[in-house]
């Protein structure tokens, strides 16, 4: 019965995701993405421009305590004790289930601002299902859009089935990519909304 369960649940994904993967992801423009696998190492680009303002997006990447809104598969996120000044420890735990493979994922990042729009994210292997892992967001304005490009690579350390191991890898990240660009967006666009909103009250008289 499970296994019915998870097929019907990751063939209604599947459709989505199609539909995602077309013409335009939600709002925005997705104009590149590449998924890649050499020596066990997946290496992930994607280039999309998001309808919401640069400082929102920006500010929701950021909120570390509530990550867990971008995916849903991210069932646990929470900031960790830092001893390095400028570095923020986050940790996630990941549930999915990808062709009927499951897999619960921890994972222990230090997060480090660079220049206006840049984040740099290292995996701490000591303490997560990886063996390494880097990412590089840019978050640059791009008149009321804002252009999201992220580079990532990443070694799990955790099983994978023989022969459809890599497969069921790309497909896990395409979709959760997909998924979390999608929501980034909503939630940039909403908060801009909210902010809009507040700011029309407060300029408003009272009578």
């Amino acid at each position: 019965m499970d296994m019915i369960r998870n097929a019907v649940c990751f063939a209604a994904r599947l459709v989505v995701l199609t539909i995602l993967l077309g013409t335009n992801v939600s709002a925005g423009e997705l104009a590149d993405l590449q998924i890649s696998e050499t020596d066990g190492i997946y290496r992930v680009k994607m280039d999309m421009l998001v309808d919401a303002p640069a400082d929102q997006v920006y500010r929701v990447l950021t909120d570390f305590r509530h990550i867990y809104r971008l995916n849903r598969a991210i069932t646990e996120s929470e900031m960790l004790p830092s001893d390095i000044p400028g570095i923020t420890r986050v940790r996630t735990l990941i549930e999915d289930c990808i062709l009927l493979h499951c897999v619960k994922i921890s994972r222990v990042e230090e997060i480090r601002e660079g220049a206006p729009g840049h984040l740099y994210v290292t995996t701490d292997p000591h303490s997560s299902d990886f063996k390494s892992g880097n990412t590089h967001w840019r978050i640059e304005s791009a008149g009321k859009r804002t252009r999201v490009i992220y580079e990532s690579s990443m070694e799990p350390d955790f099983f994978l089935p023989p022969v459809v191991g890599r497969l069921i890898m790309k497909r896990g990240l395409r979709e959760g990519i997909v998924e979390s660009f999608t929501n980034l967006e909503r939630i940039a666009r909403l908060d801009a909304e909210g902010a809009a909103r507040s700011q029309t009250a407060y300029n408003t008289p009272s009578n």
